[in-house]
């Protein structure tokens, strides 16, 4: 059964705290009490649902973990404070790979749109959104390559061209239309479009998405997605 690993970084700034890790209706694969901040990685089934289970007693301190498969990289942080006479539980529910994919149905999606809805701040959210609509463009591209290669007929290759012609005609129609804020304006004054960093990150985000509406209603089972590590992907 495909692995993948499970990263955990807690930090301990007071007390101890306990963790204990278990995939649904199993034993836990990982249980112990940490009185140190420690960094440490447990190897899980890459299908499934676990459980991590935090446990603090006098304690104050925070628990991060991220997910990492072939597939997909998640990263969620849970924080706990609480009095000697109290002991509370924190659990969270770590969804794999085959969650993500089942969300998003596929795997530009399943690592973007979590990093943008919870960025650290605008700058990150805005870089995000603009390199989102580039990893979409140059996947859209590879998808119109991969179209014409199944092609037999010289008509239906220039069909695929016109279709491409015709998706640039929606995106520019669709950001005349986005862009608009004051319709009772007369179009071309002053004030009748917005614009900003703000403004220009949320519209690559837009056309993004059309990118990807448009491929993934072409795509099937025999597609492959470009391989690369998004994270290293940087556009504007």
């Amino acid at each position: 059964m495909p692995m993948c690993k499970l990263s955990i970084k807690m930090i301990v700034n007071r007390g101890s705290l306990s963790i204990k890790i278990k995939k649904d209706g199993e034993e836990p694969v990982y249980e112990s009490r940490i009185s140190a901040s420690d960094e440490f990685a447990v190897e899980i089934d890459e299908s499934g649902t676990y459980t991590v289970e935090v446990t603090g007693k006098g304690a104050k301190g925070s628990v991060s973990f991220t997910v990492e498969s072939d597939d997909a990289q998640s990263e969620d942080t849970v924080e706990t404070e609480d009095t000697a006479e109290t002991e509370d539980t924190i659990e969270t529910a770590v969804a794999l790979s085959e969650y993500y994919q089942e969300e998003y149905s596929n795997p530009i999606d399943a690592y973007f749109l979590p990093r943008i809805e919870n960025a650290s701040c605008e700058a990150e959210r805005r870089q995000m959104q603009d390199t989102y609509r580039g990893v979409w463009k140059t996947e859209f591209e590879n998808v119109m390559a991969w179209m014409q290669d199944k092609c037999v007929y010289q008509e239906d290759k220039d069909n695929l061209l016109l279709f491409e012609e015709s998706v640039d005609s929606l995106i520019e129609t669709t950001y005349t239309v986005w862009m608009v804020t004051d319709y009772e304006l007369p179009p071309g004054s002053d004030g009748r479009k917005s614009w900003g960093n703000g403004t220009r990150s949320a519209w690559n985000q837009k056309e993004g998405e059309i990118y990807r509406d448009v491929s993934m209603k072409l795509v099937d089972d025999t597609y492959i997605f470009m391989e690369r590590d998004y994270s290293l992907e940087l556009y504007e």
